[in-house]
């Protein structure tokens, strides 16, 4: 998709734990992408979703980062922490994995990449090189892979039925971003791009999530000996970023595959 993200009003806690972040900037292409570092240590590099921030992450960030790493995290394109709103105000999946790589590149080694929803999404088609993705060099050691849904099909299912569109709509939406990029959205799957990674990987997901079912999610992955599966309930897609036990659950794994 390729549309102005939804702007939600930033909070006082967001400003107040980002205040206590080291800060610097990546400049992509057009862009500069804010970027805001926690702790020492080994570099976990966090990607927030559609519409979202990377205030929204922070909390999970300084709680990570107190078990010895250093959690990076930033403002993909179109999105901002501040009450400033970015320009130009679109985005799409494609420029999320552009900014990734971009801030991946200026850390150097990367241990571990968590991405929530479509930085999720965007961060799981880099590291198997899906097709438009595929000259992006990004790598890491593991992957955390926060409320994802299953196809990238199923984001466009998901954002038609939030604005109400009718189904001629949503076709004419899909075309439209098929003939944009010369794409097709049946290409990314989540799924089958899960079952080619080569990493160590978590999966975490609310069983109540707003927007997708659970066998819409990455849940109904089969299992694999590298990857671990951490459920919450009652948090939905985007309150479990402040599930507690959920960032414990990521930084035990993490430690895990370090020791």
């Amino acid at each position: 998709m390729f549309c102005r993200p939804p702007v939600s009003p930033v909070q006082d806690n967001e400003i107040r734990i980002l205040k206590e972040a080291e800060c610097f900037s990546v400049d992509v292409k057009n862009r500069t992408i804010p970027c805001y570092a926690y702790g020492e240590g080994p570099v976990v590099l966090m990607c927030h979703g559609w519409g979202s921030r990377a205030g929204h992450l922070a909390p999970m960030a300084r709680l990570i980062a107190r078990k010895g790493f250093r959690t990076v995290l930033f403002d993909a394109p179109g999105h901002s922490s501040t009450m400033v709103v970015p320009e130009p105000q679109t985005s799409s999946m494609f420029e999320f994995a552009l900014a990734l790589t971009a801030v991946a590149s200026r850390l150097g080694s990367i241990d571990t990449i968590i991405g929530h929803s479509l930085g999720a999404m965007s961060a799981l088609f880099t590291l198997t090189k899906r097709r438009h993705l595929k000259h992006l060099d990004l790598n890491s050691k593991k992957l955390v892979l926060i409320s994802t849904p299953a196809r990238f099909s199923l984001t466009l299912q998901s954002f038609g039925a939030h604005h109400r569109l009718t189904a001629e709509d949503q076709t004419a939406l899909r075309k439209d971003l098929e003939h944009s990029y010369d794409m097709k959205v049946d290409e990314y799957d989540c799924l089958e791009a899960l079952d080619e990674l080569p990493l160590p990987h978590l999966v975490v997901q609310d069983e109540e999530d707003e927007y997708f079912s659970p066998d819409q999610t990455l849940l109904a992955a089969p299992p694999k000996a590298d990857r671990r599966v951490f459920r919450t309930l009652g948090f939905g897609h985007d309150r479990i970023l402040l599930h507690r036990d959920a960032a414990r659950a990521i930084g035990e794994f993490i430690q895990t595959y370090n020791s």
